[in-house]
């Protein structure tokens, strides 16, 4: 996937110029973002070392994010590097889990569509059946 190899070389510059937390944290996103796209396409090998490269942008993004409906996204994409890599499905149930418990009092509050948290909240109870 060298495209994606490209745009990492790309938004690492970006990145490397970049003045505000909130921009950094978009830029490590978005960085994780292709590395779990080359885990998904690439041998086993690989898809380890990207998904780990992936699973680690993600967490330093989090330090970066103040939005609490971009945390819950970059939980869930942690998430699904526990569960679909890493295969510890029990660990990205619990990811999930616990962050719902830590804000669950804020969800009702975000300015987003109802949809978002229901999904949300489903993706958690079908961690728990699996």
């Amino acid at each position: 996937c060298w495209i994606c190899i490209d745009a990492l070389n790309i938004i690492s510059l970006c990145l490397e110029n970049c003045n505000d937390d909130e921009s950094r944290g978009i830029y490590l996103t978005i960085m994780g973002d292709y590395n779990k796209t080359i885990a998904e396409f690439t041998s086993t090998e690989s898809k380890i070392e990207y998904s780990e490269k992936a699973l680690n942008l993600y967490l330093k993004a989090k330090n970066f994010t103040k939005d609490l409906m971009s945390i819950l996204k970059l939980t869930e994409n942690i998430s699904t590097i526990y569960y679909d890599f890493l295969t510890d499905k029990l660990k990205a149930m619990n990811i999930l889990k616990d962050f719902i418990t830590d804000y669950q009092k804020n969800l009702d509050s975000l300015n987003t569509e109802k949809n978002d948290t229901e999904n949300i909240l489903l993706k958690v109870k079908e961690f728990k059946e699996k």
